[in-house]
């Protein structure tokens, strides 16, 4: 065998093993990693050595053809769960095939090891740590519409894990409930805090997933995190002037590392905490004894500070200067607290976004912030705009293997985020409606996409021909009722489900369609002529 050990900087190490094998005219190569965190240099690389080394025993003893056969018909499978044709633009299409290749191989529904910033492509960065301000969620990206729930648990097994090992409770550090900081080990115990908005992002991840797959036992789990989230939030609050709550100083993610008052990272992601708390208690019936404490608190929440350009970062700072992190605009995307069906709030949206993205175009320091941007325009309904947005990270960011790279070194994170933004032009699913087509640019005439999931376990396909919606299918998982819309379909249709039976709906004032389903129904839903 031929082993290749990494010790790194400060602490841990990882090992590559291969071994060759020659059959006749047949030569197979082995290849291992196998790591280690443990402080004690040398014991790491002992540890990772013999683990990358039982790995190619225990593959090598193995019949190759079994071994092959294996790999491939998981590779198959995985590949089948969804689909997406772009023929006008094909860079994308290609660009999303290969992200959901590298998530496969970063994460893996076995696995309690939350991603970190580089997945299993090793080179020395300055960014080798869990991030959880942002990086970790948006690694996890390609697992809602684009079906990937299985492959994506890593997410929640290491959630679970952090959660139930105290490491959350530590870095409260004497303050109740539950919280993280900016960066840490696989061991979750961070410094660098002060910033309250990562913990309930991390467990809206968690929340979405549940609601994903419909599955109640990941709602059932999330709850007691929740809980514990709200504590911490509630202890850094206090009464202003006018007697409304307001987050105490904490920090917004990589604007300045200055402490600000009543920051809307905080705030808005404590308002997505109580309110998720009230709908999944009434949801659950659990009849906690602390949701009176929290109908409290939402209704006497201060409102999210703004100013002329839209939101700000808090109360006494503006938004002023190109920031590629989008903490301050947690409630248009991914919380959807503010929605652009209401004039008010659309007109917010729209003003907070253009400064937000106007500002740090200008900067030329942005990387996320077009694929966040991307997700925020579509979700305003503004296709050309949200793909001209995203097209700046493929010019300008990306390396020539989809990596991108920034400073310190290759990270995955801001690529994977961006098959949510493609699918988000395509299928939105938030606040209980699914939106077919919602925001498809011009460019986009024909469009294919196959097996997308949804809030409420649905799978959508959908086909667009020549800028119009051609054909829509839902297959219901948990035979929740399901209300969509589909991008102009504003009167009647045909719904024909898997025994034939057929029935014709039309939407409500706002386009919305209504249908009980059963589970695992398949419906099939055309226009009427």
């Amino acid at each position: 065998m031929n082993i290749i050990v990494n010790r790194m900087k400060t602490r841990g190490a990882h090992t590559v093993v291969s071994k060759r094998i020659i059959e006749g005219k047949k030569q197979l190569l082995y290849v291992a990693i196998g790591t280690s965190d443990n402080r004690d240099m040398n014991a790491a690389v002992d540890e990772a050595t013999q683990e990358a080394i039982s790995r190619i025993r225990l593959s090598s003893a193995v019949c190759y053809e079994d071994l092959r056969k294996t790999n491939r018909d998981w590779w198959h499978r995985y590949y089948q769960e969804s689909s997406l044709e772009l023929p006008q633009d094909i860079k994308w299409q290609r660009f999303w095939w290969i992200q959901l290749y590298k998530f496969a191989c970063a994460s893996s529904e076995e696995s309690d090891l939350i991603m970190d910033t580089q997945g299993p492509w090793i080179c020395e960065s300055a960014w080798a740590a869990i991030w959880w301000n942002l990086n970790v969620q948006l690694s996890y990206m390609p697992m809602y519409s684009s079906n990937k729930l299985k492959v994506g648990k890593s997410f929640i097994n290491g959630m679970n894990r952090l959660f139930d090992s105290g490491a959350f409770h530590e870095n409260a550090q004497g303050s109740d409930g539950i919280t993280v900081g900016r960066s840490s080990t696989y061991e979750g115990k961070s410094t660098w805090g002060d910033e309250f908005g990562n913990m309930p992002w991390l467990l809206h991840c968690y929340w979405k997933y549940w609601k994903y797959s419909g599955d109640d036992t990941y709602g059932r789990k999330l709850f007691p995190m929740l809980k514990e989230s709200a504590q911490f939030l509630l202890s850094k609050m206090e009464k202003n002037d006018d007697g409304k709550l307001e987050m105490v100083l904490s920090r917004s993610p990589e604007y300045t590392e200055e402490l600000y008052w009543n920051a809307n990272y905080a705030l808005m992601s404590a308002k997505w905490v109580l309110q998720s708390l009230l709908d999944m208690n009434e949801y659950f019936g659990f009849n906690d004894a602390q949701a009176f404490v929290w109908r409290k608190t939402l209704s006497n929440l201060s409102d999210y500070p703004q100013d002329k350009n839209g939101l700000r970062i808090s109360r006494d700072q503006g938004f002023e200067m190109g920031h590629r992190h989008y903490s301050h605009l947690l409630a248009v995307y991914p919380y959807h607290l503010l929605s652009p069906y209401d004039s008010q709030e659309r007109a917010l949206i729209e003003k907070s976004v253009n400064h937000w993205l106007t500002l740090t175009k200008k900067s030329g320091h942005a990387g996320y912030t077009y694929t966040g941007g991307c997700a925020m325009l579509a979700t305003l309904g503004q296709g050309n705009d949200a793909l001209e947005t995203l097209d700046l990270l493929y010019d300008q960011k990306l390396t020539p293997n989809t990596m991108y790279k920034e400073g310190g070194g290759q990270v995955i994170e801001t690529p994977l985020s961006a098959v949510e933004s493609i699918n988000y032009m395509l299928l939105q699913s938030w606040n209980d409606i699914i939106q077919v087509f919602p925001a498809v640019p011009d460019k986009w005439k024909d469009v294919c996409f196959k097996n997308f999931r949804t809030q409420g376990a649905f799978l959508v396909s959908a086909e667009r021909k020549n800028g119009k919606s051609y054909r829509v299918s839902i297959t219901s998982e948990q035979g929740q009722a399901c209300a969509f819309k589909v991008s102009g379909w504003t009167s009647t249709i045909e719904i024909t489900d898997a025994m034939g039976h057929k029935a014709m709906i039309r939407p409500d004032e706002n386009g919305i369609y209504y249908i009980e389903t059963q589970r695992g129904g398949k419906y099939n839903l055309r226009l009427l002529n």
